[in-house]
């Protein structure tokens, strides 16, 4: 380990520090910040790190503890080591061999890294994963996840344009709306519905983090009479529009409500940032195809994500690597 370079546990007197370290990162994202990961501080025991050269903070790494494993982070989608540019790679791989060491010492016997996808990069921050390769890394699992590039978009399919004039000539009304308990009415029925799982929030829970993170939590809907018939509810990092959830009932399809709220967004609130539908796999990691084709309507096409793992005691890693 570099000579300058320490580790040190989080501590939730270190919250400021902690949120101006992931607040000036390259791999932004509100979810790393402390009033978004505590909300479930009950559920998710806290094995956070710092990364110091000579003493001041440089990096952070969420994570949690589950029994002798600890995942980076459980409660999130994904969550690597934080840093601006001074991190560099020789301080990337130092500080995963120091914090492999660490959990060693602490009895803890896989580390699951999962990290930030390149699409939420404000700049190249990718050491990290060529620290996992010399620490060992080893790939255990891919998924595919759909996205779609700022700026022109590719032509739709014929049937999505279809879909869309159909949708545009009843009239709906599309827009933003902060009447998040009947969306998640929806989006509850339609869950139980179609797959037989409840939404990973409640709507309490949705309520709390739209209320602390105005403007980066943002509903969507498309309304008939002013009843919501479909929605969906986008994170918004600065690089990217994530549709944490998407919710359309039975008059919404008849109506293709979600084909026009999709175009409505893309042409008119993020036209110029990354549009992600996330994870296109079912659980076991099989493709879902008939979701993966909707998406491919609307000119989403596939980020590759890979979960790595390593063998040795305290060093299992989980590591999204990007690709066409």
């Amino acid at each position: 380990m570099s000579a300058n370079l320490t580790i040190e546990r989080y501590d939730a007197s270190a919250h400021a520090v902690w949120d101006e370290i992931v607040r000036g990162a390259r791999a932004r994202h509100f979810i790393f910040e402390r009033a978004y990961m505590d909300y479930h501080a009950d559920r998710f025991r806290d094995a956070s790190w710092f990364v110091l050269v000579n003493g001041h903070p440089l990096a952070v790494l969420p994570a949690s503890q589950h029994d002798d494993e600890v995942v980076s982070h459980g409660g999130l989608t994904f969550g690597g080591l934080l840093s601006g540019p001074e991190l560099g790679t020789t301080r990337a791989v130092a500080a995963l061999e120091a914090i492999i060491k660490a959990l060693r010492g602490d009895g803890i016997h896989r580390l699951v890294y999962k990290a930030v996808p390149h699409i939420y990069h404000l700049a190249a921050a990718d050491e990290d994963l060529y620290a996992l390769h010399v620490v060992g890394g080893r790939i255990v699992s891919r998924t595919v996840s759909s996205s779609i590039a700022p700026g022109p978009r590719p032509a739709y399919s014929s049937g999505r344009r279809r879909s869309v004039r159909r949708a545009e000539s009843h009239g709906l009304e599309l827009r933003e709306s902060d009447a998040i308990e009947p969306f998640w009415t929806l989006l509850r029925t339609v869950l139980a519905q179609r797959h037989g799982i409840e939404p990973v929030h409640s709507a309490a829970e949705l309520r709390l983090l739209a209320d602390r993170f105005p403007g980066r939590i943002r509903l969507f809907v498309a309304c008939e009479n002013g009843e919501t018939i479909a929605g969906t509810l986008i994170f918004q990092a600065p690089a990217v529009a994530h549709a944490q959830y998407i919710a359309v009932g039975a008059r919404g399809r008849e109506l293709n409500a979600l084909d026009a709220l999709f175009h409505h967004l893309l042409e008119h609130e993020f036209p110029d940032i990354w549009f992600d539908f996330g994870i296109s796999n079912d659980r076991d990691d099989t493709l879902n195809s008939g979701l993966i084709r909707q998406q491919g309507g609307v000119t989403a096409r596939g980020r590759l994500c890979t979960i790595a793992t390593r063998s040795t005691s305290a060093s299992a890693t989980a590591v999204p690597e990007d690709g066409a």
